[in-house]
């Protein structure tokens, strides 16, 4: 890690022409830039569907990404696993769980090829022994897999599990597909089956914003920072939620940790 290792939030915000025109809105982020009316989708938000930016329906979301900086040889910045930790554990706290949904595959050398995806691994193994609650939904394949829509697990994770979660499953997902959260009540996998039914427009992503605290997605490719989609807080709040200085304080305390663990091994 460097010793500009840091962690920042800021807000994407709509930005108007002397006209009031729209000349940026943070949900084009969604699409891939010059592709047209419909914007060809990067599979970022699976209820997203296109053309959001142009809606009526959408002035009161609010767009925060939060980035993780340290490492100059590591597009992941795997050094900050145990923050991800602590910042989706505080935005779901003791009043919600996560709807979490990862692509990608884990080894497993009794299989012939040595590994099986994500999905099967959680419903063969912690699904069953924590009794979580899932389902499979139709998620829009990124721009660079072809048109069409692709299955997707999502699974109820309390903040208990969070961990295993993510230090288990957050290096393996696939590149070029985004991880993926709703922060709901527990209890309402319900609802994700019942988004998947509707057509994917500007209504139904209204409704699924007025019914999550926060959606998530993880971006570049290697799934390295969160953007966070919610009308729910302010920039204010979810500093104060996130507890942005404590996140950087333990920043610097495990840059501190792999400086010594450099020097101990040499």
């Amino acid at each position: 890690m460097h010793s500009d290792s840091k962690v920042e939030l800021w807000e994407d915000t709509i930005v108007r022409d002397a006209n009031g025109q729209i000349e940026h809105h943070p949900l084009n982020g969604l699409y891939v830039s010059g592709s047209g009316k419909d914007g060809a989708s990067y599979g970022y938000l699976t209820f997203g569907g296109h053309n959001l930016a142009e809606s009526l329906l959408l002035d009161d979301v609010r767009v925060f990404l939060l980035f993780f900086y340290g490492e100059s040889d590591s597009e992941r910045e795997a050094w900050a696993d145990p923050l991800r930790i602590k910042v989706l554990q505080r935005i779901s706290s003791e009043e919600r769980v996560w709807y979490l949904s990862f692509v990608g595959d884990v080894p497993d050398t009794s299989t012939s090829t040595g590994y099986v995806p994500i999905g099967q691994e959680l419903q063969c193994g912690l699904l069953k022994e924590e009794k979580l609650s899932s389902t499979v939904v139709q998620s829009e394949n990124p721009a660079h897999c072809g048109k069409g829509f692709t299955p997707r697990l999502f699974f109820e994770v309390p903040n208990r599990l969070l961990p295993h979660l993510v230090n288990r499953y957050w290096s393996r997902a696939y590149p070029g597909f985004p991880i993926e959260g709703y922060a709901l009540p527990s209890g309402r996998i319900d609802l994700l089956h019942e988004w998947d039914r509707r057509p994917r427009d500007e209504q139904l992503f209204r409704d699924v914003i007025d019914e999550v605290f926060v959606a998530f997605y993880t971006f570049p490719a290697e799934n390295r920072h969160f953007v966070f989609v919610t009308n729910k807080v302010s920039l204010d709040d979810m500093k104060r939620l996130l507890d942005l200085d404590e996140l950087q304080r333990r920043a610097e305390e495990l840059e501190r940790q792999a400086g010594a663990s450099v020097e101990t091994t040499t």
